[in-house]
């Protein structure tokens, strides 16, 4: 989610290296170590684990926490959303309350609803005693601080941090780029021209015209371009600009140029003819099948989501395009280093300090590595320069992810020890990180994040994106695959309708919490 901070990420190393020190602390005068095992308390841990065939209860990672501090736990764990959201419900409405949420999963709304019902502890007031590693991270990263706390200034669940931000960015063949001669293209109008040497000069060298030059699927990746038009815009279509007033991005001039640049691509058989006519399964299985690379460039947060990892070896990401008027390159930043609501303390939990201390953990040094990869000459090996899985048939990484790393996803508490994951012996994730690395100055947020605390805007606007959000996706679509006249007319008619759907009463809305905020 958006934290609200148009920022370059500090180095998690940067950060961690000052607080590793600092232990997680258990708040009791006495330790669950000390405590009598027929007399100790268990503590109750409800969630979301998404992972296919996890189980909470032979986890090696709870097994592991347990050993590190000495609290004993009771597990709720759900693996669909839906039963999940209707069991977290049920249980706020009924009282009948676990002690913590892990992997809580906790909307904004549900953060704010059962903070002010008195059913979630603020945490704002334990941390620096009871979660001093954390503590210290905010004390550093006032911004993240910032994304957790609401404006009454209260802390109803933590975050999963991450200094990495992992991004969608768009690929393009390098290695096709090395064997025609060609420079990274730094404008549209170039990646064009770029685009069109891959369909015409066989840049794969099989002697075959089965170049797809550049690969989308829907509007969605479609509008990743839209910064090289100068238009930033969150998946509301809204942003702010210099002044700060709120803009609704296809109302804007460059709005048209982007789509009628997209359409010039596929009229001259750059872009994949059913880029709006499938889906991205269709796609994944037919890129699966492929055994020569046959893609100049395509949108997704890292290559090998598409392609083997052979393939993707040959893709480096496309640098921010320039636009038209010579303005700074920018992109959308999507993906932030904060998600907040990984994890909540209820009213039911008799020692709140307990479990902050339990999670505190997770924001070490070393329970990061724990939580993302495992232990220590067990699941990985670490050279103190790089580390790599220790892997064989009898164990694979699957299940080393499967039953021994928790952080699979981005719900999971704690913070991701993004230096050590930078410093993988796989080449080509370290390549990615390196190239996502380099990005991180022209990255911006188009809206910052607000608390939902008027929930009748929050209903309107979920109302007018219900509509606008459709409108503006279908128009594009059906524009850029030639189903409707991209002309006068037709661009007039389609930004009509956007403001009869609202446009214009949505970018309001969005002025009114930007101000609010600002205040």
């Amino acid at each position: 989610m958006d934290n609200g901070w148009t920022r370059r990420i500090l180095a998690a190393a940067t950060i961690t290296a000052a607080l590793m020190a600092q232990p997680a602390v258990m708040a009791a005068q006495t330790t669950p170590e000390e405590v009598p095992l027929d007399t100790r308390r268990a503590y109750t841990l409800m969630g979301l684990d998404l992972e296919s065939g996890r189980d909470w209860e032979t986890h090696a990672f709870f097994t592991a926490m347990r050993e590190k501090t000495g609290v004993d736990l009771i597990f709720r764990q759900y693996t669909d959303e839906a039963s999940y959201q209707a069991a977290k419900d049920t249980a706020f409405a009924s009282g009948d309350l676990p002690d913590v949420f892990f992997k809580a999963a906790l909307s904004p709304e549900e953060e704010l609803r059962y903070r002010a019902s008195g059913q979630l502890v603020d945490l704002a007031p334990l941390l620096e005693s009871y979660a001093p590693t954390l503590s210290g991270i905010l004390d550093a990263r006032e911004d993240w601080r910032g994304a957790i706390t609401h404006p009454d200034g209260s802390i109803a669940a933590l975050p999963s941090l991450n200094g990495y931000e992992r991004q969608c960015y768009i690929w393009i063949n390098q290695t096709w780029l090395t064997s025609l001669g060609l420079p990274m293209p730094a404008t549209f109008a170039e990646f064009a021209d770029t685009l069109a040497a891959f369909r015409d000069r066989d840049p794969n060298g099989n002697g075959k015209k089965d170049e797809l030059p550049l690969s989308i699927i829907g509007p969605w990746e479609a509008k990743f371009f839209l910064h090289a038009f100068g238009l930033v815009p969150n998946d509301y279509n809204i942003y702010v600009d210099g002044t700060g007033t709120v803009r609704f991005a296809p109302l804007e001039p460059g709005y048209r140029d982007f789509v009628e640049a997209t359409r010039s691509l596929m009229l001259d058989g750059l872009l994949d003819p059913l880029s709006f006519r499938q889906g991205q399964t269709q796609r994944t299985t037919l890129l699966s099948e492929a055994k020569e690379n046959t893609m100049g460039a395509f949108v997704t947060i890292a290559p090998y989501t598409l392609v083997s990892a052979e393939l993707a070896a040959d893709y480096s990401i496309l640098p921010p395009l320039t636009p038209p008027d010579g303005a700074e390159a920018r992109y959308r930043r999507l993906l932030t280093g904060v998600v907040q609501g990984a994890f909540a303390i209820t009213s039911k939990c008799d020692d709140p300090a307990a479990m902050l201390g339990w999670v505190d953990y997770l924001y070490t040094e070393e329970g990061g590595r724990m939580a993302s990869s495992g232990v220590d000459g067990i699941d990985y090996s670490w050279s103190g320069q790089t580390w790599s899985w220790i892997t064989d048939e009898f164990n694979p990484i699957d299940t080393i992810l499967r039953d021994r790393v928790i952080r699979t996803d981005n719900l999971t508490p704690g913070l991701t020890p993004a230096d050590f994951e930078r410093r993988t012996s796989l080449e080509l994730e370290a390549r990615v990180r390196r190239e996502g690395d380099a990005l991180q100055p022209s990255l911006v947020t188009p809206f910052p994040f607000t608390w939902p605390v008027d929930a009748a805007v929050e209903d309107e606007i979920a109302s007018l994106q219900s509509t606008l959000g459709a409108a503006v996706d279908e128009g594009i679509a059906r524009f850029i695959d030639g189903q409707d006249a991209l002309d006068d007319e037709g661009w007039q008619a389609f930004t009509d309708n956007l403001r009869e759907q609202g446009a214009e009463r949505l970018t309001g809305l969005f002025q009114s919490l930007y101000d609010a905020r600002s205040r």
